[in-house]
């Protein structure tokens, strides 16, 4: 048995672990009610960053928002997920995180995600709400995936690089916005010829 919640002050009041929207309050072999699904050889520590609140909101008239139910938060065996990151719970689906799956430090997951097995999303990584990873993908550090996206199989996104368009499995990813490496690196090699080409011309008048 790892530790459990007893609740939390978010600064909209108290809320009882026990009711709803908060997703359980005991972890165990079992999976509980409130719709997180932890299974075997998944890290201790991780547990908590996980037992989160919904992550969606719907506007309720003259202002006012309403949480909505969550559709719960499912973890495989041997996942890893270190200290400060957030996997938010899915609202039309459930959030995944796919078995092996190594997640850093400060890396946020966000709803409706779908992360395959034996992935590697190192620090400062975001990816955004119903974004699909495959499998064995390797998300260098702040890295960041835009919504609704789909990563292939076996990808390599490098540090800091930005992804705004679906991604063939396979692939090595670089910048912003995000190319594959070879395109990526032939137009900054590009782009540094032509600076060297460049010869300023001399100003011989003074007087300007």
């Amino acid at each position: 048995m790892v530790p459990s919640f007893d609740g939390c002050d978010d600064g909209f009041g108290f809320f009882d672990p026990t009711e709803w929207p908060w997703v359980g309050v005991v972890f165990d072999e079992e999976p509980f009610d409130g719709g997180l699904q932890v299974d075997d050889g998944v890290e201790d520590a991780a547990l908590p960053q996980v037992a989160l609140r919904v992550a969606g909101a719907v506007g309720e008239g003259k202002g006012g928002v309403r949480r909505i139910p969550n559709a719960g938060i499912e973890i495989g065996d041997d996942v890893e997920i270190g200290a400060v990151s957030t996997v938010d719970a899915g609202t039309i689906r459930a959030t995944k995180i796919g078995t092996g799956t190594k997640i850093d430090n400060l890396v946020q997951v966000g709803h409706n995600v779908i992360v395959g097995m034996h992935c590697l999303l190192c620090a400062q990584t975001a990816v955004a709400g119903s974004a699909v990873i495959g499998d064995r993908c390797v998300l260098g550090g702040k890295s960041g995936i835009a919504d609704n996206l789909k990563i292939g199989a076996d990808s390599v996104i490098g540090g800091a690089a930005i992804v705004l368009s679906d991604v063939p499995a396979g692939s090595f990813m670089m910048g912003y916005p995000a190319q594959p490496m070879m395109t990526y690196r032939a137009r900054e090699r590009s782009l540094r010829q032509a600076i060297l080409r460049h010869k300023p011309v001399s100003n011989t008048n003074q007087n300007d």
